[in-house]
């Protein structure tokens, strides 16, 4: 099973262009022939292109570098050497590329830009044959092939979907996951079950979405405990974001706020999308506890194992999203 990466730096160079060739004629009749040396091949394109059958970057994971082939060098006879084959790296639509020497953005891999043409190759050099003069005859020069372009790239892949589950661990994400999709995420009793995040579509009524789920925040997820916050990108695009709290936690408001501390201090407008908190579990609460807890924050209330509330929390979603 590959690795799951959302992040990866890799060297990237476009093909060596071939050298012209230094070659005279030589044949019978032909004692004064002449230069006929080729010109070199150009070097092959290296290209990116969006893939929907790839997922993640974990296929590139123990790749260090990557370069297009070389154009070959010219020949006698004014025979042209053969132009390097360019090279085609498949990554998930969505992905962005950084030069990170440069500190630039290069592009975008999406749905209305598919392929992106990285680097091209270099220009195959000239043979000897293009350097015959009336005053020299003879040219004992050809022109080298010129390199191919490369630096280090960074591709950054975010998961696009419009709606984001949030919370700390084993509040109940996986498991809604499940219930609500052909998803099988992993789903246990304890914390960080969710290692990576999960996509799942999930269909209500006559529309559909894409849901994603997220590792668990815990405070100061912000200073690297737990699983970080690096994680959060995959939310930006999102349009709602749920935020789970467990229906036994004796301070929701307190964790509601936790997650809102976390989430501000990775990118503050992403408290500008529309919030649902969501208090899971409630199978195993009482009323009088539900009915404290809504006191506090104007929330929905779910059972993954009773399947009460989900559905209304679908429809509340589904109106969201209109």
């Amino acid at each position: 099973m590959k690795k799951w990466i959302d992040e990866i730096s890799l060297y990237i160079c476009s093909g060596r262009g071939g050298a012209g060739s230094v070659h005279f004629l030589r044949a019978r009749f032909l004692p004064r022939g002449g230069p006929d040396g080729g010109d070199g091949g150009d070097g092959g394109d290296f290209i990116v292109k969006g893939d929907n059958n790839i997922s993640s970057l974990g296929h590139l994971a123990h790749i260090k570098s990557l370069m297009a082939e070389d154009g070959k060098p010219g020949q006698g006879r004014k025979k042209s050497g053969k132009r390097g084959r360019n090279s085609y790296l498949k990554v998930p639509f969505s992905t962005s590329l950084y030069d990170t020497e440069k500190s630039l953005f290069l592009g975008k891999v999406c749905k209305k830009k598919k392929t992106i043409l990285l680097f091209s190759g270099g220009k195959g050099g000239r043979g000897n044959y293009n350097f015959k003069t009336s005053t020299k005859q003879t040219p004992y020069y050809a022109q080298p092939g010129l390199p191919g372009e490369g630096t280090h790239i960074l591709f950054s892949f975010s998961i696009v979907a419009e709606i984001g589950l949030v919370g700390q661990p084993n509040v109940g994400r996986s498991s809604f996951l499940a219930s609500v999709s052909s998803a099988k995420p992993k789903i246990g009793t304890y914390d960080f079950t969710t290692t990576i995040p999960e996509l799942a579509r999930v269909d209500v009524r006559s529309n559909s979405f894409l849901v994603v789920d997220l590792p668990g925040i815990i405070q100061d997820s912000s200073q690297g405990k737990g699983k970080g916050i690096s994680f959060l990108k995959h939310i930006v695009k999102c349009k709602v974001l749920l935020f789970f709290i467990d229906g036994k936690d004796k301070n929701p408001s307190q964790t509601y706020n936790i997650l809102k501390e976390e989430i501000k201090k990775y990118n503050p407008t992403l408290l500008t999308k529309h919030i649902i908190p969501v208090i899971t579990k409630i199978d195993l609460c009482s009323k009088e506890e539900l009915i404290s807890k809504n006191r506090f924050l104007n929330c929905s209330f779910i059972s993954s194992t009773t399947g009460e509330g989900i559905i209304e929390l679908l429809q509340k979603l589904d109106m969201y999203l209109k």
